[in-house]
Parts: C-alpha cells; structure tokens; sequence
C-alpha cells in the first residue's frame, strides 16, 4: 500500500506493508466506575421499578428507579 506523508513541508510517498503479528495479543483487566452518588429519598417507599441494569449507561435526567 502507498501512502504519502509530510516531514518537515516535504512531502514522500512511501510504501507500507501490513502484517499480522507473530505472536497473539491478549490483555487482562477490569472496569471499575469513576464516580458514584448517593441519592437519598426525601420521603420513604417502596421501589415497584428499576429501569436500568448493572453497567447500563445513564444520563442526566433519566428515570432509574420508580417509587409506589
């Protein structure tokens, strides 16, 4: 494949090999939340809903949880 690069203001037009690599990659690890919040009810219930699930994504203004 040829690609053209600029260094410097020069431009070159270069080839380039793509290969796979030797030898496989893998990687190990976990994702943990950057924040969190605690949300107190300013009057007591009971929860009849949840709407969202372990690693759902939120935004703001959305329904989580309904009360009776």
């Amino acid at each position: 494949m040829k690609l053209r690069i600029t260094v410097g203001g020069k431009a070159y037009e270069v080839d380039v090999e793509v290969a796979a690599p030797e030898h496989p990659i893998y990687g190990v690890g976990g994702c943990f939340p950057m924040s969190s919040a605690r949300a107190p009810a300013p009057v007591a219930g009971r929860v009849s809903r949840i709407t969202v699930g372990v690693g759902d994504s939120v935004k703001g203004g959305q329904v989580l949880v309904e009360f009776e």
